[in-house]
């Protein structure tokens, strides 16, 4: 079974840090995201990073990049990359048609 990286001290530290100073608006959505809702609450706070770590690579992101977003919005966008890195190619010629 794969570790999740999300579960390491390291990373628990990487969020809290992203909570106490980064500006409490959503990085998907640029509305303001209320602190006080608990974390699980679909409006709640969500430590995120941009690029996305799928598209990184990295176990542990840097402080450059990261914000807070709702927590629906982080993981709708998740679930749209994780649709884009996984959908099939295209069997449709985008050339002109052959004579």
């Amino acid at each position: 079974m794969a570790s999740n990286h999300r579960r390491t001290y390291a990373y628990k530290q990487w969020v809290k840090q992203v909570m106490a100073t980064c500006e409490p608006v959503c990085i998907r959505c640029r509305m303001p995201v209320d602190m006080a809702l608990p974390r699980n609450s679909k409006w709640g706070a969500s430590a995120d990073h941009e690029p996305p770590l799928a598209l990184t690579g990295e176990l542990l992101p840097s402080m450059d990049g990261a914000g807070i977003a709702h927590l629906d919005c982080n993981r709708r966008h998740g679930a749209n990359l994780a649709k884009k890195l996984h959908a099939k190619p295209s069997t449709r010629s985008l050339g002109r048609a052959r004579p």
